[in-house]
């Protein structure tokens, strides 16, 4: 069995396990489980990193995400990959990532505060050096998560994630991920439509670097249960190797 009908399968088997649900308004819930909606989805997501030397990477997601029990959330991504950072094009299946991350409220906010601990796995499923880690990789992680308004009418979330990224077991040629990553993202919710600042600040132990980027998101409800997101990622230190990174998406929810 090849890697491209392991991607088919994995992919048929996360979506068959989604349930109906409702459909919240934030990105907050692509990361975390909304207490008072419980929903699944389906997302169809394209991103393109441009690098300073002009290279890119292109990644064509499929992103599952059930959240059927009460305080677990369940999310995976499949990704295939089109970059020419090696000097050629060349297309591939990257690398797959599961996560689960478990919930519970804070009883000091009415259960509008709740305590996250999450888990993600990176699977070394690339078809190549450039379209992927070609690595194990875990990134535990710890988080608070407020979300503003009433039960009945949320109107946005603040929240604050801290994770380690690790890589193990790799081979020889493969740089070792070592990295802290914070994630001090808030958003608004409106009637139809979102928009907030999700940004993932990284610190690599490696090369003792920061990367700060300005990160925000929007994304309207154009069809019941159909939402168009678009995301735009600018970096604001000299340290890193990319010169931008944007995203458009389209989710269905279950």
């Amino acid at each position: 069995m090849n890697k491209y009908n392991l991607l088919l399968i994995f992919t048929l088997l996360a979506t068959s396990c989604l349930a109906q649900g409702k459909a919240s308004k934030g990105r907050a819930a692509e990361a975390f489980h909304d207490p008072f909606e419980h929903f699944s989805f389906v997302s169809f997501r394209f991103d393109r990193l441009t690098n300073k030397n002009n290279t890119f990477v292109n990644h064509y997601t499929v992103r599952a995400v059930t959240t059927r029990w009460a305080k677990l959330h369940l999310r995976m991504n499949a990704p295939l990959v089109n970059t020419n950072v090696s000097g050629i094009n060349e297309f591939g299946l990257g690398d797959i990532d599961i996560r689960a991350l478990y919930s519970t409220p804070v009883n000091l906010l009415h259960k509008r505060l709740y305590f996250a601990t999450s888990c993600q796995l990176y699977l070394p499923t690339a078809t190549s050096d450039n379209t992927g880690a070609h690595k194990w990789q875990v990134r535990p992680g710890i988080g608070l998560v407020f979300f503003r308004g009433s039960e009945e009418a949320v109107t946005g979330t603040y929240s604050l994630g801290v994770e380690y990224w690790a890589s193990f077991a790799e081979s020889s040629g493969h740089a070792r991920t070592n990295t802290l990553a914070i994630m001090p993202n808030f958003d608004w919710w409106f009637h139809k439509w979102y928009i907030g600042y999700y940004a993932t600040w990284t610190y690599n132990f490696e090369t003792h670097m920061w990367d700060i980027p300005f990160d925000v998101e929007a994304g309207y409800t154009i069809f019941p249960h159909i939402t168009l997101g678009a995301e735009i990622v600018l970096p604001l230190t000299n340290t890193v190797d990319y010169r931008n990174d944007w995203l458009v998406k389209l989710r269905y929810t279950f």
